[in-house]
């Protein structure tokens, strides 16, 4: 049986802080555009793959996909083949950086950039990359949400001033809920299984928070 490849390139925490640092050092706008269903926009499958039908349905037959739907290991994957197919055919190049930026050179130079998370793609450029790259992208793919300056993108929160990008996880870390105190009397016991969820649920938020803004935090 083919080995099914699963790898799909999305940007990660240093890549995006390369690709900011560069929109604010170009004066660039930070925008975001969030891509609806994108799986079900991806390339049609390769390989014959049948579900069961849900019982609204209201049918006996199995049905045979014609994409890589949400939940196959390869729907990733081959979303992202048909972005960067789609950028290429407009001049836009992969970075050898990392495969989850795109960017735009023209005779004018470097006119923009595009940063891809799965469906989610933050971008900065001049008019001229605004519309040869990304109306005619938008033309391609139904996008659900478009937004600019102070957003959110991946979880965080991105602020733009007129020098600089600031980036924070304020909401999400006021969200956090406290562990309840544990008694010094206990210090011999052991932690019971819902205790030791709760901590382990606590220290994955925190080191979610130390990898992506707080590094402070990491010790």
């Amino acid at each position: 049986m083919e080995k099914i490849r699963k790898d799909s390139p999305t940007c990660g925490k240093d890549s995006l802080r390369l690709c900011l640092t560069i929109m604010a050092s170009m004066g660039w706008q930070i925008k975001s555009l969030d891509v609806k269903a994108a799986f079900l926009q991806g390339s049609p499958i390769e390989r014959d793959v049948y579900i069961v039908p849900p019982k609204e349905a209201n049918t006996d037959k199995l049905w045979k996909l014609k994409k890589t739907v949400y939940g196959l290991a390869d729907a990733s994957r081959t979303w992202y083949l048909r972005v960067r197919q789609e950028l290429e055919k407009v001049g836009v190049q992969v970075s050898t950086y990392d495969e989850a930026i795109f960017h735009w050179r023209t005779g004018n130079g470097f006119e923009g950039l595009i940063c891809c998370h799965v469906d989610d793609f933050l971008w900065g450029g001049s008019e001229n990359f605004r519309e040869e790259v990304v109306e005619k992208t938008k033309q391609t793919f139904e996008v659900s949400k478009e937004d600019k300056g102070d957003l959110k993108y991946i979880g965080l929160d991105l602020k733009q001033n007129i020098d600089q990008i600031s980036m924070s996880q304020k909401k999400y870390i006021e969200s956090l809920e406290e562990i309840e105190t544990i008694s010094n009397r206990r210090n011999e016991e052991q932690l019971n299984s819902k205790e030791k969820r709760r901590l382990h649920g606590a220290v994955g938020q925190l080191n979610w928070i130390a990898f992506q803004t707080r590094p402070d935090m990491a010790f």
